[in-house]
């Protein structure tokens, strides 16, 4: 029989793929390409193409990309589809990361959170003849503006 270089699982495990030489195993790739949106306060909002490789943590594989930028990832989070990414990571372990995805790095280190001006949210239309039509808002806490 042929010798096999390499057997392959796709992420989800329902389809295995085998590598039988060079050829077949060229046809896999290590990598994604990504798109990382710089935003600085010194620098501005940058975007660089990078080549991530699939199993490079994201604090060593982007450290080029940022020192290139002029900036230390130290400082910045890193955000893919709304959610804060774990610089240790790798885009293996991220179920939800594809091709030419965007990820956004936000400098600063405190804690991100979401502020809600108003407790409930109404949703909806009605038309009624002993009602005006109009919008409320109920506010939860006083705003300065």
């Amino acid at each position: 029989g042929k010798t096999t270089w390499a057997s392959l699982v796709v992420k989800d495990g329902d389809e295995n793929r085998e590598a039988d030489g060079p050829d077949a195993l060229a046809e896999f790739t290590d990598y994604l390409c990504l798109n990382v949106m710089i935003a600085s306060a010194a620098k501005g909002n940058v975007l660089v193409q990078v080549k991530q490789k699939l199993y490079d943590k994201f604090e060593t594989g982007f450290e080029s990309v940022f020192s290139g930028v002029g900036v230390q990832m130290l400082a910045f989070k890193l955000f893919l589809k709304g959610k804060e990414l774990d610089k240790s990571l790798s885009i293996a372990q991220l179920e939800s990361i594809t091709e030419d995805d965007y990820i956004y790095a936000v400098e600063g280190l405190g804690k991100s959170s979401v502020f809600k001006r108003f407790k409930d949210i109404y949703s909806g239309w009605g038309n009624s003849g002993n009602y005006s039509d109009g919008i409320v808002y109920i506010p939860t806490q006083h705003v300065r503006i």
